[in-house]
């Protein structure tokens, strides 16, 4: 029995893509600027749908967030033992009272 080879490279159907056709360092100027504005409104784009979208999901947390909140409103609001000392349990004996 032959092994098989391993392939290398790429694996079939991987996402990466292809360079641009052209180098930036070989593009004039007003192509390099029709460029920018072409990346600047994909951008723009795309983070106005990551917005939405987080958006959306803290509509959805409002109603946990709100029950969590009150339960921590609870646990932090002072009460009447806050502001008393515990007594010592152990004493030095050069110290004691």
């Amino acid at each position: 029995m032959a092994k098989k080879a391993k392939r290398r490279g790429r694996p079939p159907g991987s996402k990466n893509k292809k360079p641009i056709g052209k180098s930036v360092a070989t593009m004039d100027i007003s192509q390099l600027r029709a460029h920018i504005a072409n990346l600047q409104g994909v951008l723009a784009k795309k983070v106005n749908a990551q917005r939405a979208y987080f958006e959306s999901q803290l509509v959805q947390l409002g109603g946990y967030v709100s029950k969590k909140a009150t339960a921590a409103a609870k646990a932090v609001t002072p009460n009447a033992r806050a502001g008393k000392r515990a007594k010592p349990k152990y004493q030095s004996k050069k110290t004691s009272r």
